[in-house]
């Protein structure tokens, strides 16, 4: 099994403590929690659990379509973005990915699963692990109906892709027929939004698919919901090999309520501009901690400090019931690397007092 951020019943299990004893800094979630709507939502939800859920969810795609500005056609919704990576893999028929690393594992992981190869692109360490665009493009060489995966901004770095290169990787990927898959599954939280996406540019390049994550920005990762976004000929091949009912009414019902929220999505920009400004300045602060700079709701830093590695410090914070991601087991991320994620001011400032008691 594939080791993710989040897992606090592993933590529950393993210490015999509730799992809301802890702070958890492992899982990028917004940290305000799902916003108001969604409890009444829920509630109403549950007069429905004696009916199926409609299968073509069209409340829910009408819902995420509109808060997008995208066609109705043009939006699958899935049971999270791990199921529609799958999905992806299986139903659009390239014959080869390359994965543009450290990054999310379930983008290799679902290609080895469809019996996919896979060609992992590194980003340098040296250069902050940004795309160098001009070795990226000769990497990709002549591959021919392969499809190129990446995310923006990238998890578990932080760093995002300007839209220029994206227009001058379309029009290259379009020519030799090549897929192009780009997760957004927390551009909600960088500094211009939506503004960045390109989703509308998915009619003018018939492979490109967009994802995006629902749980990530409202805060409801145990309902389970993601979206892609495609031309009409993609979303009716994942429709059709997508499990029935793979979306549960309590699910739906929050996400509908959740997209209808403008001011929750207002306050969540402001609050995490503010937040992450704090926490940068403070880590910034320590002498033998590198931090990488991040346009997403989470910081990737390294211990320069040999004498301590990232399950090491994990395994200290632990005992203060306080979770980080050790990233040791991303590829090009040695033992020395972790991440945090942005929480509020009186988590933040214990983060750090205990981080000065530890990292010397």
């Amino acid at each position: 099994m594939v080791k993710h951020g989040g897992n606090v019943w592993a933590i529950e299990r393993k210490s015999h403590h509730r799992f809301d004893r802890f702070l958890d800094f492992s899982s990028n979630i917004n940290p305000l929690g799902p916003p108001p709507r969604v409890r009444e939502a829920v509630l109403n939800g549950i007069k429905k659990l004696s009916c199926y859920p409609d299968p073509e969810y069209i409340r829910l795609r009408k819902g995420v379509s509109n808060f997008l500005g995208v066609n109705l056609s043009s939006v699958f919704v899935g049971n999270g973005l791990s199921q529609i990576i799958d999905l992806v893999s299986r139903s659009c028929n390239f014959k080869e990915a390359v994965i543009v690393n450290p990054t999310y594992s379930e983008y290799e992981q679902a290609c080895l699963k469809a019996k996919i190869p896979v060609t992992n692109f590194a980003m340098k360490e040296k250069d902050n692990f940004t795309l160098n665009e001009e070795i990226f493009y000769k990497a990709l060489g002549t591959k021919k109906e392969a499809a190129i995966f990446l995310c923006n901004p990238n998890n578990p770095t932080g760093t995002f892709i300007q839209r220029p290169f994206f227009e001058r990787l379309l029009k290259k990927v379009s020519s030799k027929r090549q897929w192009l898959i780009v997760d957004e599954a927390f551009i909600d939280f960088t500094p211009h939004g939506r503004k960045d996406s390109l989703i509308h540019f998915i009619n003018t390049y018939p492979r490109l698919v967009v994802l995006w994550s629902l749980t990530k920005i409202f805060s409801i990762p145990g309902l389970r919901i993601g979206a892609a976004i495609a031309n009409n000929k993609i979303i009716e091949r994942l429709h059709t090999i997508a499990p029935p009912w793979s979306v549960n009414i309590l699910a739906e019902e929050a996400t509908i309520a959740s997209l209808k929220d403008k001011i929750f999505l207002k306050k969540t920009s402001c609050w995490i501009k503010k937040e992450k400004k704090y926490l940068s300045n403070s880590l910034k602060k320590f002498d033998n901690l590198k931090v990488y700079p991040s346009e997403a709701p989470f910081f990737l830093i390294k211990i320069l400090n040999k004498r301590i590695s990232a399950r090491a410090l994990s395994n200290k914070l632990l005992s203060h019931k306080i979770l980080i991601r050790d990233c040791s087991n991303f590829h090009h991320l040695d033992r020395f690397f972790f991440r945090i994620a942005i929480k509020d001011r009186t988590s933040n400032r214990r983060l750090i007092s205990l981080l000065t008691r530890y990292i010397k």
